[in-house]
């Protein structure tokens, strides 16, 4: 199953499975059963899900658009791994395609425990809110950002720049040691 990515972050999702499984599901299915997650869940869909998903496959998630999409979050990647190291903090950042986030921790976490134990919640809305003064919208529940084919590579530079100023009014009012 594949979620809000493929929908470029609304509601919708694909399940995959022999047509033999979907089949003996399908049977089991009754009318007045089916949306019983109401509006809004990761897995719900509509016309504007449907629409979003066929978007999402023509246009973002393509062969053309990946390698710029992975260079940009890299660059966000590598000027937040400056700026850690600049500073001396011992934060990590995670790569993973067109997506990097960070962590309050030397190394990036290995397991769903290791990131669940490295959250530290009032240090995320500082930076999220800092960062979003400053005109950059990180995801809302963790420090991570995603990158589009429309994501400027200035965009990654804006970040890192924002990330040092935040970091360094923690360390200058004492909120962060180095």
């Amino acid at each position: 199953m594949i979620g809000k990515a493929i929908a470029g972050g609304l509601p919708g999702a694909a399940y995959g499975m022999r047509r033999e499984l979907a089949e003996q599901i399908g049977a089991e299915l009754k009318r007045d059963e089916i949306d019983t997650g109401g509006i809004g869940g990761t897995v719900s869909g509509s016309v504007l899900s449907a629409v979003a998903i066929r978007t999402t496959l023509r246009e973002v998630l393509t062969d053309d658009a990946f390698p710029q999409m992975i260079a940009t979050a890299n660059r966000w990647a590598d000027g937040a791994e400056e700026v850690f190291a600049r500073r001396s903090v011992g934060w990590s950042v995670t790569r993973l395609g067109a997506r990097a986030e960070y962590h309050f921790t030397p190394e990036p976490p290995r397991s769903g425990g290791e990131a669940a134990a490295a959250v530290h919640h009032e240090m995320e809305r500082y930076l999220h809110l800092h960062a979003l003064n400053r005109g950059i919208i990180m995801t809302p529940f963790h420090n991570m950002a995603l990158f589009s084919p429309a994501t400027p590579s200035s965009a990654a530079d804006q970040h890192s720049e924002a990330l040092d100023a935040a970091i360094a009014a923690l360390i200058e009012g004492g909120a962060l040691a180095t």
